[in-house]
């Protein structure tokens, strides 16, 4: 199955490297509305990034996503 996977990184300010702090996926499929998912997904980024705005110690954070195709192995 096709999945959609969806990663935030933050950078911390000490730190030179970036956390990967979630990560989680959605599976691609006709069934499944993929704009009620972005705007969920969205939303939840937006609400986020209120709260990421406020930490001092946050230097920059951002949302990847990726369409990842799983392959299907038969025994």
């Amino acid at each position: 199955m096709t999945l959609k996977n969806f990663r935030l990184y933050v950078k911390i300010n000490d730190l030179n490297e970036e956390i990967l702090l979630y990560s989680f996926s959605c599976p691609i499929h006709l069934n499944i509305n993929q704009e009620e998912i972005e705007f969920i997904v969205n939303k939840w980024f937006s609400s986020l990034s209120l709260k990421m705005n406020s930490i001092d110690m946050i230097k920059n954070y951002h949302l990847e996503k990726q369409i990842r195709e799983e392959s299907t192995w038969c025994l």
